[in-house]
C-alpha cells in the first residue's frame, strides 16, 4: 500500500473531486489552492505515502504537509504541495486513483496545462473526459482535446486509471505559458468550474494564491516573469481594499511593506508629507499589515501584480538583504527612491536605475521623489533602465554565474 488517508473515519461517498498539478503554468496546483483559500476550505484529511516528499512548509501558524484533502460543501479538493519521488509517482497516481473510486466519489476534475502555442483558436481551453464521464451544463458544448495530442504526468495516470475502470472524469486543460506559472490560465479554469458547480470568485487577483515558500516569489522576481495587472484595474483593487480612495489624476507614492521598525514606515510617513506640501494631489500607498491597504498575502502575487498603480516606488527600509520587492518594481518599470542599504545598490546605481538616499533622513527621501515627479522624462528614463538592469538578475544568469564561480573552485575556470 503505497498511501494512506488520514483520519481513516473521513467519509468521501457522492463528492466531488477536484485536483491540479504542477505541469505547464503550474495551472492545477495554482487552481486548487486558490479555489481552497476563496472558497474557505476545511482541511480534512492528509495522505500519507512511503514515497512523500521530504518537504514541509507553514501557513497561517500551521503545517502545511504535501497531500492534504480539503472540504466545501459537495467538493473535495485534493492539494499536492510538492510531486512524490520519481518513478514512484506513477504508482502513487494509480494508488490515489483507486482511492478515489472505491471511496465511492461522484466524479473527478482534473485541471492542468496545455501549452499555449498549441492554440489554433480562440477558446482558453480543452475538455477530455472519460467514457463514463457524461457531461452537463456549459461542459456539454467544451472544445474536445484534438487527436494526436498527448498528456503527459498525473493528470494523465488518473485518466487512465479513471477509464480502465469506468469511472466518470473529466480534464480542464487550460491554455498556459509553457515558461512561467500562468495566473490566466488558472482563471480560465476557476471560471469553468464556477459555472459548474455554482460557486462565485473573484478573479481580479487569482494570481494571489498563498505561495508555501518565498521560492515562487523568488522565481518570478528573478525571472521578470509577473502577471501585472493594468494602471486602471490595479487602482481599482486599491481602491476596495485601501483605506483611502484614489482619484484618476491622483499621484501614487507606494511601497510594499509591513510595519516593521527595520521598513523605515514612520520616515516614510515624513517624507510624503514633505512631498505633498508641493504636490497636493498625491497619495501615500503602504500595501503590508500596519498600512494603508489591507489585502491577505501582502507579500505574495497579490500586492507585486497592483505596482502599476504607482507612479513612484519607494523603500524607506533602515536595514535590508536583497529586496524582492525592489525587483518586482524594476520589472514594473517604476522609478525607484529608496534608501541605499543592504543589497539595494547592488540592483540600483543612483541617477540611472532610481535615486538612492541615506536612511533615516526624511528630507533627503521627499527631495528625490519630489526630483523624480517634477521631471517625467526622467521618470521614465529611471523606469526604463530599471527594468532592463533587472534582466541581469535573472534565473539564468544566476545560474551562468553561480557555475562559473563552481568551475573556478574546481580550478576549471573557462
Amino acid at each position: 500500500m503505497v498511501l494512506k488517508i488520514i483520519p481513516e473515519s473521513v467519509g468521501f461517498k457522492d463528492y466531488s473531486l477536484i485536483t491540479g498539478f504542477h505541469g505547464i503554468g503550474a495551472t492545477g496546483y495554482w487552481t486548487v489552492k486558490y479555489l481552497i483559500q476563496k472558497l474557505k476550505a476545511e482541511r480534512v484529511a492528509f495522505i500519507d505515502s512511503s514515497i512523500i516528499a521530504p518537504i514541509t512548509s507553514t501557513e497561517e501558524g500551521r503545517i502545511t504537509t504535501p497531500y492534504e484533502l480539503f472540504r466545501k460543501d459537495n467538493l473535495i479538493l485534493f492539494k499536492v504541495e510538492a510531486p512524490p519521488y520519481k518513478p514512484e509517482d506513477m504508482v502513487f497516481f494509480k494508488e490515489f486513483a483507486d482511492f478515489v473510486i472505491s471511496a465511492g466519489f461522484k466524479e473527478a476534475a482534473l485541471i492542468g496545462g496545455l501549452d499555449s502555442r498549441l492554440r489554433r483558436d480562440g477558446s482558453t481551453f480543452r475538455l477530455v473526459k472519460t467514457s463514463a464521464y457524461k457531461a452537463e451544463k456549459d461542459l456539454v458544448n467544451a472544445p474536445i482535446l484534438e487527436e494526436g495530442q498527448i498528456i503527459v504526468g498525473p493528470v494523465s495516470v488518473l485518466l487512465n486509471q479513471f477509464e480502465s475502470y469506468s469511472f466518470p472524469a473529466y480534464s480542464l486543460l487550460s491554455y498556459a505559458s509553457a515558461e512561467r506559472v500562468d495566473p490566466r490560465a488558472s482563471a480560465a479554469a476557476i471560471t469553468i468550474l464556477s459555472k459548474h458547480y455554482g460557486f462565485e470568485i473573484d478573479l481580479h487577483i487569482v494570481g494571489g494564491a498563498k505561495a508555501p515558500t518565498m521560492a515562487h516569489r523568488a522565481r518570478l522576481a528573478l525571472a521578470g516573469e509577473i502577471d501585472f495587472l493594468s494602471r486602471d484595474e490595479a487602482r481599482r483593487v486599491l481602491n476596495q481594499y485601501g483605506e483611502e480612495k484614489i482619484a484618476p489624476d491622483d499621484i501614487v507614492i507606494g511601497t510594499i511593506a509591513h510595519n516593521y521598525k527595520t521598513k523605515g514606515l514612520p520616515n516614510l510617513r515624513a517624507a510624503f508629507s514633505l512631498v505633498q506640501k508641493d504636490f497636493p494631489k498625491v497619495k501615500l500607498c503602504v500595501i503590508g499589515k500596519g498600512g494603508t491597504v489591507s489585502i491577505s498575502d501582502p507579500d505574495g502575487d497579490r500586492a507585486r501584480r497592483l505596482l502599476p498603480a504607482f507612479d513612484v516606488y519607494v523603500s524607506s527600509s533602515l536595514k535590508e538583504g536583497f529586496p524582492y520587492t525592489i525587483l518586482e518594481a524594476m520589472t514594473a518599470g517604476l522609478p525607484i527612491a529608496a534608501t541605499g542599504v543592504g543589497g539595494i545598490p547592488e540592483a540600483i546605481t543612483s541617477d540611472r536605475e532610481g535615486l538612492l538616499v541615506p536612511p533615516n533622513d526624511s528630507g533627503a527621501l521627499a527631495g528625490a521623489i519630489k526630483q523624480i515627479l517634477r521631471d517625467a522624462v526622467f521618470a521614465k528614463t529611471l523606469g526604463d533602465s530599471a527594468r532592463e538592469r533587472v534582466k541581469q538578475f535573472s534565473l539564468s544568469q544566476m545560474i551562468s554565474k553561480t557555475e562559473s564561480v563552481y568551475r573556478e573552485l574546481l580550478g576549471q575556470s573557462a
